[in-house]
Parts: structure tokens; sequence; C-alpha cells
């Protein structure tokens, strides 16, 4: 699930919400500029184990809901990429 919350600004990641969660955890980020973006998490140990967007997206902030179901508890690393910048955040996922 995504929302559009189209504003001007600087490339940025920010803390998920909530974390620790169980059940939903909402990440909010904003793209400097339109282009392919790629979402993704990683485990501890640098894995992928999920793909949570990977599509073109103009310029804007944006929200991602994404269900912790189906995944372990544990530590988690959200990476984005979009426009050759990289930005990554930690969450924990507590079932």
């Amino acid at each position: 699930d995504t929302e559009d919350m189209a504003s001007p600004g600087s490339f940025h990641l920010d803390l998920p919400f909530p974390s620790p969660a169980n059940g939903q955890i909402t990440i909010s980020f904003h793209l400097s500029v339109a282009g392919p973006v790629r979402l993704e998490l990683f485990d501890v140990v640098g894995q992928r184990v999920d793909v949570l967007l990977a599509e073109d997206r103009p310029a804007g902030a944006y929200r991602i809901r994404w269900e912790t179901e189906g995944h372990a508890s544990g530590m988690y690393f959200l990476r984005l990429v979009s426009g050759g910048e990289k930005r990554s955040r930690r969450l924990v996922v507590l079932k």
C-alpha cells in the first residue's frame, strides 16, 4: 500500500514506524528526482528478504505500509535507491 504525498525536498528515508513492530510498519521517504526507485528489505546477514517497491516514480514524498506477517522476529535493514543515491534504515520486527 503506497500513498503519494508529493512535495519538494531532498532525498531521504525516514525512520520506520513503529519499530519494533508486530503487524504493519509505515515507511516514509522523499525522492528529489523522478526515475526508477527501489526499496528493499535485508536481514542481518545481508540477504534480501523482500522488495517493497521497484518502479518509476515522480519526485515527491511517499509512504509505504509493509506487513510483517511471514517474516521472523529480528532486525532488518531497509535500503532505498533512487537517482544514484542510497539511504538505509534499521527496523525491528517482534512477534
